[in-house]
């Protein structure tokens, strides 16, 4: 049988139709058959900030799903699952945001009511300072001949109502004990917060704790102490000792973004954002000019402040208005430093 070239272009594009339909079928085949990963949301309730990291990270999901949040809570420990947006056993679809929100720990700015210390002991004092979630309470000892060994003698605060924030300074009584009796500084590398200040106690050394975020030492360990360890000091003295808070965050330059993403890694990472707006002729409205710090780590809670431009400024017509009121509204335009100059013709 003769066959000719038009018969065989028909042919020809009969089977590349017939192969076309194949891999078509074929792709749907493998389509029911092996379908996209669903991820299951599991209930979050009473996990840690860490096991939701490891689901993000197991799942390979990215931060714009998945948003981690803060909230101040009395009862439920920092860095424990509050609430979650989307509930336990749900599917994550693909344009799901599930919305993690964790304890950021007691309000450091609750403000509590001071009781009288007078007449109260040491422990007594601490008791109360630890039950109220103090932040920042440093013990001094005095020797006082009047009144009785670790009784209260004192406090830097005046007022009756504080913050839990304010740094405290209480001086308690050693007696008629002596002073400047040489003893060795231990190494407070292993030691908690509440054995340094026990150590402080018996030995009559007042101990300021400062805290430092760290990437290698874990919250709540000693970073550093001065004087170091296998010197020496005297009763009476005082030391300082530095705890780490944690990884905290690394501080990044923000120079050309915008506010949002300001306000995206400060949610992400527990930072407070202080704004301050300021015209600029180059930088348009809306974007950050520059942020202090902008680098090395943050502690969880402290506060970045970030410089935004508000644009060039724009001259409002003051015809037929006083000097002293365009006067007063150019001043308001340089204190977010339009830096303009008036030069006055009287006519």
């Amino acid at each position: 049988m003769n066959i000719n070239f038009r018969d065989k272009k028909t042919i020809g594009l009969m089977i590349a139709a017939g192969i076309l339909i194949l891999l078509t079928a074929t792709i749907v085949a493998i389509f029911f058959l092996f379908p996209a990963k669903k991820i299951e949301i599991p209930d979050f309730t009473n996990k840690t900030k860490a096991e939701v990291e490891t689901w993000i990270t197991e799942n390979e999901l990215s931060l714009d799903q998945v948003l981690l949040a803060y909230e101040y809570n009395e009862t439920i420990m920092k860095d424990q699952v509050l609430t979650q947006s989307i509930v336990g056993g749900e599917t994550l679809k693909k344009d799901d945001i599930l919305t993690i929100t964790l304890s950021n720990g007691s309000d450091p700015d609750l403000i509590v009511t001071l009781p009288d210390f007078k007449d109260m002991t040491h422990d007594q004092i601490e008791a109360w300072f630890t039950e109220n979630k103090f932040s920042d309470v440093t013990y001094e000892y005095i020797p006082d001949p009047k009144i009785k060994k670790d009784y209260f003698i004192k406090s830097n605060i005046t007022e009756t109502e504080i913050r839990r924030s304010t740094p405290v300074l209480i001086s308690i009584s050693v007696g008629t004990e002596s002073v400047g009796i040489e003893i060795a500084m231990p190494d407070f590398k292993d030691y908690t917060k509440a054995n340094i200040q026990a150590w402080g106690k018996t030995n009559n050394v007042t101990i300021t704790f400062k805290e430092e975020a760290s990437e290698t030492i874990a919250s709540g360990k000693v970073i550093s102490q001065d004087p170091k360890s296998g010197s020496t000091i005297k009763t009476g003295g005082k030391i300082t000792v530095t705890l780490s808070t944690g990884k905290g965050a690394t501080a990044i330059k923000f120079d050309g973004k915008t506010k949002k993403d300001v306000d995206a890694w400060a949610k992400t990472n527990n930072i407070k954002i202080s704004y301050q707006e300021t015209y600029d002729n180059k930088v348009a409205n809306g974007v950050v000019i520059s942020n202090t710090p902008n680098s090395g780590l943050m502690k969880s809670g402290s506060t970045m402040t970030v410089k935004i431009s508000i644009g060039k400024p724009n001259v409002e017509n003051y015809t037929n208005k006083s000097k002293d009121s365009f006067n007063s509204y150019i001043e308001g335009l340089n204190k977010k430093s339009a830096n303009l100059k008036v030069v006055v013709n009287e006519v």
